[in-house]
């Protein structure tokens, strides 16, 4: 009985440490430190802001939640973790700061007519997936 309990912990030691590097790409962080005095959101995806819908219309709790999700408070960071993951070989990711008080006070067609976007930064899918990152704002 002893022996089969000493092959079973070595069993659960040698899982545990050969497979606990198994899911490295879900780890991957992407730290972005705002260095301003001013609260950031983050915008990102695999094509330009652009192209998209250019304001911020939430309401109640979808508006809490997005802000809970991708605001960044003054000389403070987040992990966006997860946020370097790209589909296609092709794709590029873009990550767009922009600033809270700009969304929060300007109309939707001021938004888009403005697109105050403070900072872009670009990567392609080999720089994406070649470690963890951390950027800074400004």
């Amino acid at each position: 009985m002893r022996n089969m309990k000493t092959k079973l912990i070595l069993i659960m030691v040698f899982a545990l440490f050969f497979c606990g590097k198994c899911d490295d790409d879900d780890d991957q962080s992407f730290i972005i430190y705002n260095n301003s005095d001013k609260e950031i959101i983050i915008s990102y995806g695999y094509f330009t802001s652009y192209n998209l819908p250019s304001c911020i219309n939430y309401k109640g709790e979808e508006y809490d939640r997005f802000i809970r999700n991708n605001a960044i408070k003054p000389h403070s960071n987040k992990n966006m973790k997860n946020i370097a993951k790209v589909i296609n070989p092709q794709d590029t990711l873009y990550i767009e700061v922009f600033n809270r008080i700009d969304m929060d006070t300007m109309s939707c067609e001021e938004f888009k007519d403005k697109l105050p976007i403070k900072k872009t930064w670009l990567f392609t899918k080999k720089e994406a997936e070649a470690t963890n990152w951390t950027v800074t704002y400004p």
